[in-house]
């Protein structure tokens, strides 16, 4: 190769090294170009694994929802389906078998909170289903047993109080008779002793 060739494959190999080194540096100018690596959302949901409420009774349960993801999860919502013999209500007027909370756009490192009543009205086992569901995410669901407990009936005294009362009444009246005869008989015996 003659020296005229090697002195342009090396100036062009220059100019190549040059740009490339200007491209990765941002632009010819010399401002390194700003790339936004969003990340992505990660939902949670949290609820006790277990109710126990009494027949009739209304129980509380908690729900918490978090985004521990750096993206929002966007168009967000909260359902709570009831199974079973459980009945939802979040004013403890209204009762459904299905509640649906609106969150919308829900931004990362975030949480919300949300009450929900729970009601039985036979002694039996339900379920509640938890899910959380956003467009950018898969579902997210936990679920809570419901254990009822049957109501119990007021308890009643064995021992009937009439008679009771009817025992006292009388033996009050009979127990200062013979606390007083026992005394006029004690006052007999110190005047038979002081007349001797």
């Amino acid at each position: 190769m003659s020296r005229r060739v090697l002195l342009g494959l090396s100036l062009l190999l220059l100019a190549t090294l040059l740009a490339v080194n200007a491209f990765s540096a941002g632009t010819l100018r010399g401002e390194s170009p700003r790339v936004e690596v969003q990340g992505y959302p990660r939902l949670l949901v949290y609820a006790p694994p277990s109710l126990n409420i009494t027949q009739g009774s209304v129980g509380v349960l908690v729900c918490t929802v978090s985004n521990v993801g750096d993206a929002p999860a966007e168009n967000t919502y909260l359902s709570v389906v009831a199974a079973g013999c459980a009945y939802l209500s979040t004013d403890g007027e209204n009762w459904k078998k299905n509640l649906t909370f609106f969150l919308g756009t829900f931004p990362g490192h975030s949480l919300r909170r949300f009450t929900v009543f729970v009601a039985c009205r036979e002694a039996e086992r339900g379920r509640i289903i938890v899910t959380a569901v956003a467009d950018n995410h898969d579902p997210v669901i936990t679920t809570v047993d419901v254990a009822v407990q049957p109501r119990e009936a007021p308890r009643q005294s064995s021992v009937e109080w009439t008679p009771v009362l009817a025992i006292l009444a009388l033996s009050t009246p009979i127990a200062y008779y013979m606390v007083s005869r026992r005394r006029s008989k004690e006052k007999k015996k110190k005047k038979s002793f002081n007349d001797v």
